[in-house]
């Protein structure tokens, strides 16, 4: 029984992997994400094209509110028979809108820089989100495949000692095949879970424009981030109704704006004639009434503003439904993780070891019994990702 014990598994390794294993499933710590996310917001590429077209857009309104181009024209005249100019006018003029139309689009500018403020917010919470979920993802998936190693390094003792036991005649082709199989289903998931892995490093890597982050490091985070969102409650602030607001607000300045463009644009200017020796100066005083070029623009700035309203209305009922929703999500995920005790089924796989150890339990009946056992651990495992990421989502208002 002794050499049936050595050649089939060392008891006290496998206890100290299953041990190790437990300690992946109690990890604590302190929230340490910043690291990583300053990185992504410092270097995403998405955040800096929003930051880059926010200044854009606020010098293009601060474009349109200075005084018109100084005008200048000249004008000389001949007249058939006579040698040379025999009169000539030159005019400089100058074009101007009532003050408040100056200080309405000054407004505009200041809203439209509160309003890109917003939007660039409201994106950044998104990307920073995605990010620490999809950190706390690659940290599940590193705690799947330690379970998949522990499980990978029991199939390899085994096939090893069943194919020496085989040979000598003390274990079935039967029992050496499952051992095989074994050891088949666990590289096979494996390497699901390595793809897995890949694939979330890989839309880390995008977030963080394109530079490569260590998977230590992510896991490292990940692993710390349990005691924080663990926290009771959620941030109420959501950065997608403060840039709503603001949009509704530009709108309204527009309209403004609008209203104000539809006065008279005042001309002053100078004007001089010559005949001759004879010269005439004037002052030179027009106006200009928009009547057809304004006639649409305050309808247009109107259904804007009631647009944006609308707006506001329909995101404000979309951040109330996904906070129902994710209250929800969290309620199942807290249920099923707390009928899930990961310690009895990492002490049946310990006793399995041992029974199968002593010759109390087949290899057959070892195999049916462990199976289900692992599909546990990995399927709390990636229940306890989901609910790790609810959690995040609804504190989203702390990014």
């Amino acid at each position: 029984m002794g050499d049936r014990w050595t050649k089939i598994t060392n008891f006290a390794r496998m206890k100290q992997i299953l041990y190790g294993l437990a300690l992946a499933f109690a990890v604590t710590g302190a929230w340490a994400q910043e690291s990583v996310l300053r990185d992504i917001e410092r270097n995403n590429t998405e955040l800096q094209m929003a930051k880059r077209q926010g200044i854009r857009a606020v010098l293009a309104v601060k474009a349109q509110n200075g005084l018109d181009d100084l005008e200048v024209e000249y004008s000389p005249f001949f007249t058939r028979g006579v040698s040379g100019m025999t009169s000539s006018e030159l005019v400089v003029k100058q074009s101007f809108e009532l003050p408040w139309a100056y200080s309405s689009r000054n407004r505009m500018a200041r809203m439209q820089t509160t309003e890109n403020e917003a939007a660039y917010n409201a994106l950044r919470q998104e990307v920073l989100l995605r990010a620490r979920n999809l950190i706390i993802e690659v940290g599940g998936l590193q705690t799947t495949l330690d379970i998949m190693a522990v499980r990978g390094a029991i199939a390899d003792s085994l096939k090893t000692a069943y194919a020496r036991m085989s040979q000598r005649g003390d274990a079935t082709i039967l029992e050496y095949n499952l051992c095989l199989i074994e050891s088949m289903t666990v590289a096979k998931e494996q390497a699901r879970t390595q793809a897995a892995m890949d694939k979330a490093m890989a839309e880390l890597t995008a977030l963080n424009g394109g530079n490569q982050l260590e998977k230590s490091a992510v896991v490292s985070e990940s692993n710390r981030l349990e005691k924080s969102l663990e926290a009771s409650g959620f941030a109420a602030h959501d950065a997608r109704i403060g840039a709503a607001e603001s949009r509704v607000e530009s709108a309204r300045q527009m309209e403004r704006v609008a209203t104000s463009e539809s006065m008279p644009r005042l001309t002053v200017g100078y004007r001089r004639n010559t005949d001759g020796d004879i010269s005439y100066n004037g002052v030179l005083v027009g106006a200009s009434i928009p009547l057809f070029s304004n006639k649409k623009r305050r309808t247009i700035a109107r259904e804007e503003r009631e647009t944006a309203e609308l707006q506001r209305q329909q995101t404000v009922l979309e951040v109330e439904r996904e906070r129902t929703a994710l209250q929800i999500e969290l309620g199942q995920a807290e249920e099923i993780l707390r009928t899930s005790d990961t310690k009895i089924l990492r002490e049946t796989l310990t006793l399995l070891e041992r029974s199968l150890a002593l010759g109390e339990t087949s290899l057959t009946e070892y195999m049916r019994s462990c199976a289900p056992i692992y599909a546990q651990l990995e399927e709390v495992t990636a229940i306890r990702t989901l609910y790790l990421q609810t959690k995040s989502a609804q504190r989203r208002g702390e990014l």
